[in-house]
């Protein structure tokens, strides 16, 4: 029997991704002479392209790349970021503990200064390399620390994989400060994810007279994320609206508008916040900013934000791939696009942020702060530098 329909050849990985592009990429203007420029050559047709964050990850990459992407997972560590204080004889201090990794679990005070791993020396400006060098070719590290003047026994730790907290809660001059570093499907929550941890935390400050949501250096993530985030302040309107290209079912390129709408009814939408942003807060980060910037009485602090108004979309190819292509523009609830502008603050901050958003807070409440910080460290955090075991994902700052 004949068969009715023409068979036609699989296509290769290089005509697929052409396919992908042809009917995703925001700026089809440029595939002409990307196509000719790449010939076959899948890599140099992404590469010819003007879109930073349009990219190809080969098969080797890709799993690895979308556990970046989707998780806060860090393999083979202890659960620690460093803050470099230079001038100290031993500069590495313990910023932050994940609780539930292996530091955490062996109650290392947080602020310790870090003196040796496993007999390694942390003095002078090369402490964090010896560090980190020590840290990767051993499975078992043992550390030892000071804290508060005083030398602690050594404590011995077994490295393993992880999935970081992204939401962390801080105590400054009598104020709760909630910073979110990014936004991920899967954290120390395992089941909700940043969205969880941003819940757990404003359930356990609600009896705070005010807080102040810090999203400075968030790079973004995954968008039901800060959509989930941002709802949980407002209590209706539109949150984002994009605008896409997609294909449909017959694989005819078209364009869809979508608009986020806010459900009343959540935790955050009572009580008195401060929102904080600067420079670096991007992407998934300014959809949340704009998103409570717009639809409520909360100020926004800081600086003018990236400006990262599109988004990507990723496919797996042919060959197992991943294709990750901006196809969709964002817009403020108020139908701004911020692309390449940035989200401006209501007050600028130009030093401390910190204390700016202090200040700004204790004009919204009749409490006189105490100076009760959290735990008492002798420089100011401004102007240090931090070693996170994960790089944040965000795919926003080049």
């Amino acid at each position: 029997m004949d068969n009715p329909v023409d068979e036609t050849e699989a296509p290769t990985e290089f005509e697929y991704n052409a396919w992908l592009l042809e009917r995703l990429y925001l700026y089809p203007s440029e595939l002409p002479n990307a196509l000719v420029t790449a010939d076959t050559s899948v890599a140099l047709l992404y590469k010819s392209l003007s879109d930073p964050y349009t990219r190809y990850v080969a098969k080797t990459h890709s799993e690895e790349t979308i556990t970046n992407m989707n998780t806060s997972y860090v393999p083979g560590d202890i659960g620690v970021e460093l803050l470099l204080a230079s001038g100290n004889k031993h500069p590495l201090f313990i910023y932050r503990i994940y609780s539930k990794g292996p530091a955490g679990r062996a109650g290392i005070p947080r602020y310790a200064n870090i003196l040796s791993i496993n007999g390694v020396d942390l003095e002078g400006d090369s402490a964090y390399i010896r560090y980190q060098n020590t840290l990767s070719k051993n499975k078992e590290i043992i550390l030892s620390v000071t804290s508060r003047g005083d030398t602690l026994s050594p404590y011995t730790l077994t490295k393993e994989s992880i999935y970081a907290p992204t939401v962390f809660v801080d105590t400054l001059d009598g104020f709760i400060f909630i910073s979110i570093r990014e936004f991920m499907l899967t954290t120390e929550d395992p089941v909700d994810g940043t969205l969880g941890e941003l819940r757990t935390a404003l359930e356990a400050t609600r009896e705070a007279d005010v807080r102040i949501i810090d999203v400075r250096n968030n790079p973004g993530g995954h968008m039901s994320q800060c959509l989930g985030a941002a709802d949980l302040f407002v209590k209706s309107g539109i949150l984002s609206t994009r605008i896409y290209k997609y294909f449909d079912e017959n694989g005819a390129a078209t364009t869809k508008r979508l608009d986020y709408r806010a459900s009343s009814g959540d935790l955050a939408e009572s009580g008195k916040f401060v929102l904080l942003a600067n420079r670096n807060t991007a992407s998934c980060g300014e959809i949340f900013v704009a998103a409570i910037a717009e639809n409520t009485e909360i100020p926004l602090l800081g600086e003018t934000t990236y400006g990262k108004g599109i988004g990507q979309s990723s496919w797996k190819t042919i060959d197992g791939g991943l294709a990750i292509i901006t196809n969709l523009q964002l817009y403020t609830p108020k139908g701004t696009s911020y692309h390449g502008i940035g989200i401006t603050p209501d007050v600028e901050c130009r030093d401390d942020f910190a204390l700016c958003a202090i200040e700004k807070a204790q004009s919204l409440t009749n409490t006189v702060a105490e100076k009760k910080q959290l735990n008492s460290i002798p420089y100011s955090l401004e102007t240090q530098t931090f070693y996170s075991p994960r790089k944040p994902w965000g795919g926003a700052i080049p």
